[in-house]
C-alpha cells in the first residue's frame, strides 16, 4: 500500500476508473476501494457519484459504508464529493422520492427546473461546458487556486444543491436567467458539480489542488 494515497469509493454508483486515470495524470496514487482499513487510512477521500440519489444511498447503506464515510470527515482529512457524490453530502434531495442525504452539509437538493422560469427554453439535463463563477469567499479558495473565470467545466447533471450557508458556496454556474451552486466547501468537505475527471486541464487543476490539500 502506498503511503499516502486517495482512497476513491467504490460503491457501483461512480465512474471511478476515471478518476483513478485523472488522479495519475497529476501524480496522486490512488485505490478505487470500499474497504473500511483503506478508507480510513487514506491521505483524502473522493465521493464518486453517477445516477440518481436513491439508488446512491441505498448502495451506501448496502455496502455500509455511510459510518466509514463519517468517521473520514471526522478525522479532519480532505474529502471531495463529485457530481451525484456532491449532491449525497447534502440532508436530503427530492430527486423521485424525499430522501435523506449523508446531512454533511446544510441544504437540499433540488431540480434544476424548480429554478428556472417555466417558460425558460433551458433544457434539462444541463449537459455541456460551463463557467464556473468563483464567489469571493478568500478563504475558501485551495481547492480552486490557479483558476480564472473563464475556465469551462464539464457537467451532467438534472438536479442541483442548494446549500443552506451561503458562504460555503465557492462558486456557481449560470443556468438560464439563474444559477446554481458548483462548488461548495465546508471545513475538510468539498463538493463539486461538474466531472473534473472530465474537464481537461481546468478538471485535473482542481483534483491537483484537492490532492495538496492539508489536513
Amino acid at each position: 500500500m502506498f503511503n499516502s494515497y486517495t482512497a476513491i469509493l467504490d460503491y457501483d454508483c461512480g465512474n471511478t476508473e476515471s478518476i483513478q486515470n485523472a488522479l495519475r495524470v497529476v501524480g496522486q496514487n490512488s485505490v478505487i476501494t470500499s474497504d473500511k482499513f483503506k478508507i480510513k487510512n487514506a491521505s483524502s477521500l473522493i465521493l464518486p457519484g453517477v445516477g440518481a440519489f436513491p439508488a446512491a444511498m441505498a448502495k451506501l447503506q448496502e455496502k455500509d459504508l455511510i459510518e466509514p464515510v463519517g468517521r473520514f470527515i471526522d478525522s479532519g482529512k480532505p474529502l471531495l464529493g463529485i457530481c451525484l457524490g456532491m449532491q449525497l453530502l447534502m440532508e436530503s434531495s427530492s430527486e423521485f422520492e424525499e430522501t435523506k442525504g449523508l446531512a454533511i452539509i446544510n441544504g437540499k437538493v433540488v431540480p434544476l427546473k424548480s429554478l428556472i422560469d417555466s417558460n425558460s427554453n433551458r433544457r434539462v439535463p444541463n449537459i455541456g461546458w460551463y463557467k464556473i463563477i468563483v464567489q469571493d469567499n478568500s478563504s475558501l479558495k485551495n481547492l480552486l487556486s490557479g483558476t480564472i473565470q473563464d475556465d469551462y467545466f464539464y457537467f451532467v447533471h438534472s438536479f442541483a444543491c442548494k446549500p443552506t450557508t451561503i458562504n460555503e458556496t465557492l462558486a456557481t454556474t449560470e443556468f438560464g436567467d439563474t444559477s446554481f451552486c458548483s462548488v461548495y466547501v465546508k471545513d475538510n468537505v468539498s463538493g463539486v458539480q461538474f466531472h473534473p475527471e472530465k474537464s481537461g486541464k481546468s478538471g485535473l487543476k482542481v483534483l491537483k489542488n484537492f490532492v495538496d490539500l492539508k489536513v
